[in-house]
C-alpha cells in the first residue's frame, strides 16, 4: 500500500511552518492519519514504513 502524505499549503505560507500532516491512502481515496503535534510529525517522517 502506498500512502501519500501532505501538508496543507495554506498552512506552510501562514505560518512558515508545517504544523498538520494528512496522510492519505492512495487506493481508498481517504484519509488515513492526521497528525496535529510536531514531535508526533517528525517522527512519521523519519520512522520508514513497513
Amino acid at each position: 500500500m502506498k500512502l501519500l502524505a501532505s501538508v496543507p499549503a495554506a498552512l506552510q505560507q501562514i505560518s512558515g511552518l508545517a504544523i498538520l500532516l494528512l496522510v492519505w491512502n492512495q487506493h481508498f481515496q481517504q484519509r488515513t492519519l492526521r497528525l496535529t503535534e510536531h514531535t508526533a510529525i517528525v517522527k512519521a517522517l523519519l520512522v520508514p514504513s513497513l
